[in-house]
């Protein structure tokens, strides 16, 4: 898991640990998942997130993959930096930003 974690004004704002953090959820289950669907409000809503939550974790992760992907692509082909340098630039921008 990431922890990505920023001040802003004395407070902790969270990103990528709350990404994380509904994965955990969505593939494991537990109390975190009850607020999450909780949180839905309309039991609709969330007995939809249930029946689909492993699909739905699963495809989080690939969105974050594809985005390292493209964010290191991009770092190398218009930014001519290194495949190793790239790497690691796209995964700080990833803590930062998501």
């Amino acid at each position: 898991m990431s922890s990505d974690v920023s001040i802003l004004d004395g407070e902790f704002e969270t990103m990528g640990v709350k990404k994380d953090l509904l994965i955990f959820a969505l593939k494991y289950g537990g109390q975190l998942l009850e607020e999450f669907l909780d949180f839905l409000g309309k039991k609709s809503y969330a007995d939809a997130v249930q029946e689909n939550r492993l699909a739905i974790a699963k495809y989080l992760e690939r969105v974050e993959d594809g985005v390292k992907r493209d964010i290191k692509n991009f770092l190398i082909d218009d930014c001519d930096m290194s495949p190793t340098t790239a790497d690691v630039v796209a995964e700080a921008i990833l803590f930062f930003a998501f």
